[in-house]
């Protein structure tokens, strides 16, 4: 899942009904499927990205799976761990990834930010108590309907991402591969982010997304019964 060694975007073409935007993309490798994901601090690009989903898109009851990184900092002197700054919030759509380094754009663009408030858009999230109270604290942005993956349906337990998805989604990989902690840990307000952060990111909001649609699957069928 995370390659050996560096590799560069390649250029896609993002579609837009009036315009096309040419941009740099990783191409990330998860659960054996292809994302293409775009890492930026450019507001247009951001821009471009939530417009291009908007024009395909009916945003009504629509998934999407939602991360946020910062780089945290060991107090030697009780041992605990501070969390740093919001570095990097990343929203995946099926298999596109965006992952927005807000500590060097200009502004905080618009489009995210009504994004990410859209009651249309149900956002899934592992551990959304800690990201919703960052991006609100931080930001002054809050998510209008949140949908946690972290917690089982039937025993009501809360799991870490690789439990559920070896549960959920058929991963079978070794322990620590989906998010391994080396690079949770990583300096994540670097200007260009290593492969590995690209991937970790992107790996982030696609499991993320898709024990969404599992998990809401069946929260809606016991609703039923």
């Amino acid at each position: 899942m995370y390659p050996e060694e560096e590799q560069d975007p390649r250029t896609i073409t993002i579609r837009r009904s009036w315009t096309r935007c040419y941009r740099k993309a990783y191409t990330v490798k998860c659960l054996n499927k292809i994302i293409y994901t775009i890492a930026t601090s450019d507001t247009d690009e951001v821009d471009c990205w939530i417009a291009n989903i908007r024009s395909i898109y009916k945003l009504k009851d629509f998934f999407v799976g939602l991360g946020i990184q910062w780089r945290a900092f060991s107090n030697t002197t009780n041992r605990q761990t501070l969390v740093g700054r919001i570095a990097t919030i990343q929203i995946c759509v099926e298999n596109s990834c965006l992952i927005y380094q807000l500590l060097y754009g200009s502004h905080f663009p618009n489009s995210l930010r009504n994004f990410l408030e859209d009651d249309g858009i149900i956002f899934a999230v592992s551990r959304m108590n800690i990201d919703q109270a960052m991006l609100s604290s931080r930001l002054g942005i809050h998510l209008t309907r949140p949908f946690e993956v972290s917690y089982h349906p039937s025993n009501g337990k809360q799991y870490s991402m690789e439990q559920m998805a070896r549960m959920f989604l058929g991963f079978v990989g070794y322990p620590g591969e989906i998010k391994p902690v080396k690079i949770s840990r990583s300096n994540w307000e670097r200007k260009k982010l290593s492969m590995a952060q690209v991937t970790y990111a992107t790996v982030d909001a696609y499991i993320s997304l898709h024990l969404g649609f599992v998990l809401y699957r069946i929260k809606m069928m016991n609703r039923s019964r």
